[in-house]
């Protein structure tokens, strides 16, 4: 005689929550990367900026800078780049776009749908791609293509966190 299937209710539930677990740990492991990608001292020139003393406890208070050099991070002179990077999370309905402030992720219940957004409201974030005269400074690419293989593993363990407690297929 053939098993019968009983449907679990919390099971969308349970499945949501652990795919949403996931992706947010894989973006604020992304987030992790980029704070460290912005944290390398600069390697090009060398210049003074602002109206530095000749005499101060560090480079910035002495009004010197080190750029950094094209096709290398940016180099940390304030770290106002570094602070600016969040991870932010919304819901939205069924046919409303994200509005171009990151990728929408459709959840699997109701046609609801869920937006994460990681990202700077810096203009000059965009050095990445060259900003003004500044040629570009990539900083974001390198941090994906080294956090992308861990996406699938992260939510996967999520899964594996989550469903066994409801008593979901294992």
């Amino acid at each position: 005689m053939p098993a019968t299937f009983v449907p679990n209710p919390q099971f969308p539930d349970a499945y949501r929550r652990a795919v949403n677990e996931g992706v947010v740990a894989f973006l604020l492991l992304v987030s992790a990367g980029l704070y460290t990608e912005l944290s390398q001292p600069g390697t090009g020139r060398r210049y003074r900026r602002g109206k530095g003393k000749r005499k101060g406890r560090n480079k910035r208070a002495k009004g010197i800078h080190v750029a950094s050099a094209p096709g290398q991070p940016p180099a940390v002179d304030t770290g106002a780049l570094r602070r600016s990077w969040q991870l932010s999370q919304s819901a939205a309905r069924s046919g409303e776009s994200s509005g171009g402030k990151g990728p929408i992720l459709r959840r699997l219940s109701a046609g609801d749908l869920i937006g994460y957004r990681l990202g700077s409201a810096l203009p000059y974030a965009a050095i990445d791609r060259g900003y003004g005269r500044v040629k570009p400074r990539p900083y974001i690419a390198p941090v994906l293509a080294d956090a992308a293989p861990s996406f699938a593993p992260m939510v996967a363990v999520a899964l594996q966190r989550r469903l066994p407690a409801i008593g979901g297929p294992s």
